[in-house]
């Protein structure tokens, strides 16, 4: 039921033990500076030079590292590891920041997750994010649900929520966009485009430039592809841009159509040589309608 706090230099090392008040319980700081200034705060464990050393009635906070937690007063529920991971964190709680600078700026934000190195690292108050990898979502400010996986994924959003990129520097030039999946390395939108809204791009280098679309794989000179993509359905290797494994397709709540002018679903095809001669016979005129109608100009064939 004690407070332990241990001091440790090069030279010397003494651990104190100290009986505080029955709130102020469970607590083990090791580093100078580590948790010093913890009053009321309980159950917190703060290990490296300066972690945790503002708070003062937080608790369940575990922070792992130099300066990590260091600005934290009460909030609750944090677990920060690596050098500075969290250091500007004041109120905030249920995050977990693992890795150097990881959600650093950090200050008001809730529940959040950014495991890698400066991943998160501009975050003040946004919440809900979820970033794993190198500078994931690194300068993201005050957005929220987002979840960016991949180094460099989601880098240069800062407002832009409720978006999902995959792969390394899946969504790299996104700033203010919403709603919008990026699947892919480097899938994305283009630097001119910033602000897309429910955009979505799948496969490598996949890029696509106008909201409410769907794109699918990469064009062989955007966003520094070389190649086009076909797309199969049915088929796994496809040799169209679309190939499907089906003659047919259907609208459904409708009637079903097919586009019969594939030369591969005609045989026994053969000249026909008295085209031209039927054409001469169609005589094509103009003409009025009679007033009663209001009708403009008219061009097609004479009724008889």
């Amino acid at each position: 039921m004690s407070t332990f706090r241990f001091f440790a230099s090069l030279l010397t090392a003494t651990l104190l033990l100290t009986q505080p008040a029955a709130a102020q319980l469970k607590n083990f700081f090791a580093g100078p500076g580590a948790g010093a200034s913890n009053t009321t705060g309980s159950r917190n464990t703060f290990v490296g030079a300066f972690a945790g050393f503002s708070n003062t009635s937080g608790n369940s906070n575990t922070f792992f590292g130099e300066s990590a937690g260091s600005k934290i007063t009460n909030g609750f529920a944090n677990a920060f590891f690596g050098t500075f991971a969290g250091t500007d964190n004041t109120t905030g709680g249920l995050n977990a920041f693992f890795g150097e600078n990881a959600g650093r700026k950090n200050t008001i934000c809730l529940r959040n997750a950014f495991f890698g190195a400066s991943a998160g690292t501009d975050n003040t108050s946004g919440s809900f994010n979820a970033f794993f990898g190198e500078a994931a979502g690194a300068n993201n400010t005050t957005s929220f649900s987002n979840a960016f996986f991949g180094a460099g994924a989601g880098l240069s959003n800062t407002i832009g929520r409720e978006n999902t990129f995959v792969g390394r520097s899946a969504g790299i030039e996104n700033i203010t966009g919403n709603g919008n999946s990026y699947f892919g390395f480097e899938a994305g939108n283009p630097s001119n485009l910033q602000n897309l809204t429910n955009a979505t791009a799948i496969g490598h280098r996949a890029l696509v430039s106008r909201s409410n679309a769907l794109v699918l794989g990469s064009i062989a000179g955007k966003n520094e592809a070389t190649s086009d993509v076909n797309v199969g359905i049915g088929v796994d290797a496809p040799t169209f841009q679309l190939h499907l494994s089906k003659n047919s397709a259907a609208k459904p709540g409708s009637s079903s159509w097919t586009v019969a002018s594939d030369e591969r679903l005609k045989k026994n095809v053969q000249t026909f040589t008295d085209g031209l001669n039927l054409l001469l016979q169609v005589k094509p005129v103009t003409y009025h309608y009679n007033g009663k109608a209001g009708m403009p100009t008219e061009y097609g064939f004479p009724l008889k």
